[in-house]
């Protein structure tokens, strides 16, 4: 009888470690060269990227650096897929680095195909401050608003 319960805790010990887990609710924090070099690694998941964002007409999207904006190198860059109320609330911080929460996708590839993927369902877009005319690396106030208010 001991020998039994002992069998039926260890069941259920085994059963509880083996149990999946609920999905991560948080973003995966990634680069855009990663998003880029590995879209099928990312595919379908919430992301978290950096970069220079361009909201105009046929030009919504998150690049690696300004100069892929001003060199019209959209490879370098994802797709934004904004609404647009989302566009209005955002043109503010237009043309500036920010960081963006959406989910991304490997297959959509924006205005005419030529993006290195999308980003949906948008939620989050906060500038990145500058300071002294650089990048400050400190992250984003938690105070921050999800409308890119500072």
């Amino acid at each position: 009888m001991i020998c039994k319960s002992l069998v039926l805790m260890g069941l259920l010990l085994a059963a509880r470690v083996v149990r999946p887990q609920a999905p991560a609710t948080e973003p995966l924090s990634g680069s855009l060269v990663s998003l880029i070099a590995t879209p099928e690694r990312y595919d379908g998941k919430l992301v978290l990227v950096r970069g220079f964002m361009v909201i105009e007409y046929e030009g919504l999207g998150v690049y690696l650096h300004r100069e892929d904006w001003n060199r019209v190198i959209p490879k370098n860059g994802i797709w934004l897929n904004l609404t647009l109320d989302q566009q209005k609330r955002w043109k503010k911080i237009s043309n500036s680095y920010a960081v963006i929460e959406g989910r991304f996708s490997a297959t959509e590839t924006g205005h005419l195909g030529g993006f290195s993927g999308a980003l949906n369902e948008i939620t989050r877009v906060l500038q990145m401050r500058t300071s002294g005319g650089a990048l400050d690396r400190s992250p984003p106030r938690p105070d921050a608003s999800t409308k890119g208010e500072k």
